[in-house]
């Protein structure tokens, strides 16, 4: 299930033999501004006491109570000041990233936002160097290396008189009696035994570990505001509960209908309120069996359709017929923001809406919404034109509770869409005309003219 956290500061006072250095945020209660925050140049009463108030300008500062003159007064003065994307922090005394702020990308162009999220990415050729999009500079990799290509068209140092570089550590070591090149597909750096696999064309580097020429990787965040660059970097994060990055590069939502994007141990579903899409603690049923609550399914979604005797169970979740499988059909929920597949009727469970088969007396045979198919279920005893809650199976055998021709939902008889066959709609009675409602078996229900 979720958690959720709420973090909660506890304020102390400090007396007896030591002082304890005390913060006050210039924001009062909720956020309210507090009109007894201190302001530099205020006198103060406790040397080297740091608080959160407001600068000489009148914007958020740390404040640090010193001499002000040679006579033992003291008065406030500017510690740090906030900027406009920042707030004193209580606890740390120091200016900090206030997420809420508007302002968290001022002054920059790419790169993180100090919140999660992204300030943007750079365009190709360009890599973003503190919070601003450079042309693109090649950096060598040579950590940990004594010789070898530096990925750059450089070397990452040369060995002495009388020994080479290892091909496999790129440290520099005794060349052995028996030694053999190896070049193996490698097209330039050291063979392992003094000499070179090749050079790279103009425009190309030698690649460390694989020894191939490849040009300079070219970071590339057009039309993305997250994931990775192509070289390793990262073209921002996603700030914001249960947001994610997609294929595409964008900040979503995950995915319930392929179920993408959860972390590991989760899956993507709609909460029990219609809240979401979001990630739930995955559990261990899968599509069509019996479940418990949102922490039941593997993936899909866990709920009790109505109109059906088979209880809450794992449906997958759908926007068309093309996200179900063969035969199945995606159906509108009524009152929720997703729809889902049906997942099929066992086989001794179907029936004939028209012919009334099922094997018990006390079943009657009605088109179930789950199974998107006519199956037995326990007869009701309502009858033709009284009201019905939309459990199918309220009514009596041969009518089914529907809400047809935008009227509440009463109990209608079946009838046979076939002219002259049997059942057929009651001629003088309130729904004498017989409308479409199941093709497959040329079902209808009896209707008003």
């Amino acid at each position: 299930m979720r958690k959720h956290f709420a973090w909660v500061m506890a304020v102390g006072l400090a007396a007896a033999t030591a002082a304890l250095v005390g913060l006050a945020c210039g924001g009062g209660e909720d956020g309210e501004e507090n009109a007894n925050a201190p302001k530099s140049g205020d006198a103060c009463l406790l040397e080297n006491e740091s608080e959160c108030g407001k600068s000489i300008e009148g914007t958020n500062a740390v404040l640090m109570c010193v001499p002000a003159d040679d006579k033992g007064s003291l008065k406030w003065t500017e510690k740090e000041v906030c900027s406009k994307a920042q707030v004193c922090e209580v606890e740390s005394g120091l200016c900090v990233v206030n997420c809420d702020s508007p302002f968290v990308c001022d002054g920059k162009e790419c790169g993180d936002d100090g919140c999660g999220g992204s300030c943007g990415g750079c365009p190709v050729g360009e890599n973003c160097v503190g919070g601003m999009c450079k042309e693109y500079v090649c950096e060598p990799t040579c950590s940990g290396v004594e010789c070898g290509p530096d990925g750059c068209g450089g070397e990452c140092g040369t060995c002495s008189s009388g020994l080479i570089c290892d091909q496999t550590t790129y440290s520099c070591i005794a060349k052995p009696a028996d030694c053999v090149p190896s070049c193996m597909n490698m097209a330039c750096g050291p063979n392992g035994c003094g000499g070179s696999c090749g050079k790279c064309a103009d425009g190309t580097f030698c690649m460390p570990v694989t020894q191939t020429c490849e040009g300079p990787c070219m970071p590339d965040c057009t039309n993305r505001e997250c994931g990775d660059d192509g070289c390793g970097g990262s073209c921002g994060g996603c700030a914001g509960d249960n947001l994610f990055c997609n294929t595409d590069g964008k900040c979503a939502p995950c995915d319930p209908i392929k179920n993408l994007y959860c972390p590991e141990g989760s899956y993507c579903t709609y909460g029990n309120d219609n809240t979401g899409p979001l990630c739930e603690v995955a559990g261990t049923q899968k599509y069509g069996e019996p479940c418990g609550g949102t922490d039941s399914c593997a993936e899909g979604i866990c709920i009790e359709l109505s109109g059906t005797e088979s209880g809450a169970i794992c449906y997958p979740i759908c926007v068309s017929h093309a996200d179900c499988g063969e035969g199945m059909q995606c159906m509108d929920l009524q009152g929720a923001v997703y729809k889902v597949c049906s997942v099929g009727a066992a086989p001794d469970k179907k029936c004939n809406l028209l012919l009334q088969d099922c094997e018990l007396e006390t079943d009657g045979c009605y088109f179930d919404g789950g199974a998107n198919a006519p199956i037995c279920l326990t007869a009701g005893t309502k009858q033709e034109g009284e009201g019905c809650s939309g459990q199918p199976n309220e009514c009596a055998e041969g009518m089914q509770c529907l809400s047809a021709g935008g009227a509440g939902w009463t109990c209608r008889q079946f009838c046979n869409t076939s002219k002259g066959k049997e059942p057929l709609c009651d001629a003088q009675g309130p729904f004498p005309k017989c409308a479409n409602y199941y093709s497959k078996q040329g079902a209808g229900y009896c209707t008003t003219p």
